[in-house]
């Protein structure tokens, strides 16, 4: 299999207060609380106001770096979810609703939108299972 590259873009460094508030972000799930942890704010409307520039500010690829996730990782796991499968009856088939997903999200990840037309060539693999009568079910 071959490895998915994806092309990093640079982005300009972060202040000490940022990284401070994208840490406490990736913890808590919460803007508010985490800008006025990082910028030392006691109004809870400021800290709103400051938690919002920044999440509107904040780079998706920032916060996977910063829990670990590489676009290795995310490759092998897209790659993984656009093959599902599932049983039907005796055969395994492909998990049409399952794939959709995990393509929708690799298309958001490489930067294509909901409205821009794509061309896809699909490979179909079929999975060759034994029936019931050849299974070798140990005792």
């Amino acid at each position: 299999m071959a490895e998915a590259k994806i092309k990093r873009v640079k982005r300009p460094a972060k202040t000490l207060k940022e990284k401070k508030f994208i840490r406490s972000y990736v913890q808590t799930g919460n803007a508010t609380e985490s800008a006025s942890k990082a910028y030392n704010v006691k109004n809870r409307d400021v800290a709103r106001n400051i938690g919002s520039q920044n999440l509107s500010k904040l780079s998706f690829p920032d916060v996977l770096d910063k829990i670990g996730v590489t676009d290795a990782k995310l490759a092998r796991v897209l790659n993984d979810g656009l093959g599902a499968v599932k049983r039907d009856k005796d055969e395994m088939i492909a998990d049409s609703s399952i794939r959709h997903k995990y393509m929708e999200t690799g298309l958001k990840m490489r930067g294509h939108d909901s409205g821009q037309a794509i061309t896809v060539n699909i490979q179909s693999n079929v999975l060759n299972l034994p029936s019931k009568d050849e299974l070798i079910i140990p005792k």
